[in-house]
């Protein structure tokens, strides 16, 4: 019958732990690419989630994760 069909994974839900960049939707694993690029289209900050998470809340990593080069010595600034 097709009402026995199986729901979860094989030995029940497994769930992808939230540092990683895979999701799970109807259509199979998934992901986003979020960017911050200069208007010359060069990338300032990439940062990559799960397909099912929201735009709105990746906005604030993707500005943190933006790097300042500095001239000459020292680390880059934020």
């Amino acid at each position: 019958e097709k009402g026995d069909l199986q729901k979860e994974p094989p030995g029940g839900i497994f769930v992808e732990p939230a540092d990683h960049g895979l999701g799970r939707s109807r259509g199979g694993l998934t992901s986003k690419i979020h960017l911050a690029v200069e208007q010359g289209q060069k990338p300032l900050s990439i940062v990559i989630t799960a397909g099912q998470r929201g735009d709105s809340p990746q906005f604030e990593p993707v500005l943190e994760a933006i790097r300042v080069p500095r001239l000459g010595l020292g680390r880059p600034r934020r």
